[in-house]
């Protein structure tokens, strides 16, 4: 198996490659192992993408142990604290919304009390 991304320096700089579409993206940074850890997190990701969001998960846990016990009124509720005037009127009256009632004092996630699962399309209805 081939790689998709592969690393190139261009005066200095690094530079990601994808070779399918020849997108060429700086990685911002002149170290040469910094670099192959990036474009190995890339090439990673590609190829193993739910392996990637089970990583991304344990780097969040591990940083911050009460995210998973969090639910959505808390970044409601940080929405809010920084408006002022008729934007706060307006944040307010939105979070209060039935359209987000669902995910108000649950996580929104499957497994967990209030949880709706995304609609699905089979043969041109919705299910």
């Amino acid at each position: 198996m081939t790689t998709r991304f592969i690393l190139f320096r261009r005066a200095g700089v690094f530079y990601s490659q994808d070779t399918e579409n020849h997108k060429q993206v700086s990685l911002r940074t002149k170290d040469k192992a910094e670099n192959l850890t990036l474009l190995h997190s890339r090439n990673d990701a590609h190829r193993q993408p739910v392996v990637n969001l089970h990583s991304a998960r344990m780097y969040l846990a591990a940083t911050d142990p009460e995210i998973g016990k969090r639910t959505w009124q808390m970044p409601m509720d940080e929405m809010t604290w920084t408006k002022t005037g008729s934007t706060l009127l307006r944040s307010k009256r939105a979070m209060q919304d039935q359209e987000f009632a669902l995910h108000r004092r649950t996580g929104g996630r499957p497994g967990r009390a209030g949880y709706a699962p995304e609609p699905v399309w089979r043969g041109g209805a919705l299910c």
